[in-house]
């Protein structure tokens, strides 16, 4: 389990993960006095349930679409929000939208009847979940104020939803997308209304030279599919847009804050005779590759502000390598962040200049909080380094204090 559990009104909600290893995704919640299980949310449904004809034969046993973090509760309407990963394995399922992987779901607190879904990517063979805890927030959209719950995804874009309705605060229509029988690609996509935080075309210098089965890579851009035939490149990567790390909102700015990565990688499907799961062992069902070019980065990162009334980039910092932290922001109009290499920063939550920064002992690849004693308002963060970012691990804990 990744995800933190919540507690809310006696019950305390998890959620499942190891959609790599053949898990059926699922978030329950056990009440919190004796660890009783209360009620339990299948993400992959049986067939006969809302969703269950999207899966083809028994893929639904085994299908992924876990729960990486925790979810958001509407403590007015006790509803909760989660959203899942990728159906698993990537490749050779047969045809099906794979409901709810690569979704956010809406369940009833009390009981965990479902209430809504909307799937951000329909038969997701690129890995391209949302894994990062769903944002609320309050907006004001056309002159009327919407409730709203919001996702920035691995596709390197901000799914805004009515988390009332689950329908689309701001268009997303759905557009055609280049096809593979082979893989039973779906054939449109949402496409969010609005400004992409991430690169989602690959660059041809980056794949100019041989894949590793010796052939030339074709190069593509977001949702261009692949099979066993060829290294296809594209971007975003498995580990670009966003990841783990949170969002926040400040309703002074109408600005909400997205760390984000540019990675561009290469996929080949494995043939289907292969992807046969085994209990407890990984399969991805895929081949990964990684361009080579002098002076051309695979993988940098982004610190995002995007108005949430109409889903545009305000301001952008461009970092070496993936914001991979979170955000936290405050009523005094600040944002803090920091990067893999260490520099914590805060910014001006409006204009994003940056006015304050500080290096730390090891790489920041965890939210900060805030706190106040005696009317003193303090800032916090643990610097730990990271296995992926960061150039140095440590184990420290800074606070610091706002004059």
């Amino acid at each position: 389990m990744t995800g933190a559990p919540v507690y809310y009104k006696g019950l305390v909600f998890v959620g499942m993960s190891g959609g790599e290893f053949g898990a059926r995704g699922s978030m329950s919640a056990y009440n919190a006095s004796d660890g009783r299980l209360a009620w339990r949310f299948y993400t992959c449904p049986v067939p006969g349930d809302i969703g269950g004809a999207t899966w083809s034969g028994t893929e639904w046993m085994t299908c992924g679409a876990t729960v990486w973090s925790y979810p958001a509760i509407d403590t007015t309407t006790d509803t909760m929000y989660f959203t899942t990963s990728n159906a698993d394995p990537w490749t050779g399922r047969g045809p099906g939208s794979n409901l709810f992987s690569s979704s956010m779901v809406a369940l009833d607190t009390k009981t965990g009847m479902y209430r809504w879904h909307y799937q951000m990517v329909h038969h997701d063979i690129w890995d391209y979940d949302c894994p990062s805890p769903p944002m609320m927030f309050d907006t004001v959209v056309g002159g009327v104020v919407r409730h709203g719950v919001a996702e920035a995804c691995k596709t390197g874009w901000v799914y805004m939803l009515d988390r009332d309705t689950g329908q689309p605060l701001l268009s997303i229509p759905e557009k055609k997308v280049p096809q593979n029988k082979q893989q039973n690609t779906w054939p449109t996509q949402p496409t969010p209304t609005g400004d992409a935080f991430a690169t989602q075309c690959a660059d041809k210098k980056l794949f100019s030279g041989k894949a590793p089965d010796g052939k030339p890579y074709k190069v593509g851009c977001i949702f261009t599919p692949f099979d066993t035939t060829q290294f296809v490149a594209l971007a975003p990567g498995a580990l670009g847009g966003t990841n783990w790390p949170p969002m926040s909102f400040n309703p002074q700015t109408n600005l909400t804050y997205v760390c984000s990565g540019n990675m561009q990688a290469a996929l080949k499907a494995v043939p289907s005779a292969q992807t046969v799961h085994v209990g407890g062992q990984g399969l991805v069902g895929v081949q990964f590759a990684l361009g080579k070019a002098k002076g051309i980065a695979a993988f940098t990162g982004n610190f995002t502000a995007i108005n949430v009334a109409t889903n545009k980039i305000a301001w952008r910092k461009d970092w070496a390598q993936m914001c991979s932290n979170g955000s936290f922001t405050t009523a005094g109009g600040l944002v803090f962040t920091g990067e893999p290499s260490g520099l914590y920063h805060a910014y001006n939550a409006l204009t994003g200049e940056d006015l304050w920064s500080q290096k730390l002992e090891a790489g920041v690849n965890a939210p900060g909080v805030t706190y106040s004693v005696n009317g003193k308002q303090y800032v916090m963060i643990f610097a730990g380094g990271g296995t992926y970012f960061g150039t140095n691990h440590g184990d420290a804990v800074y606070a610091f204090a706002l004059g």
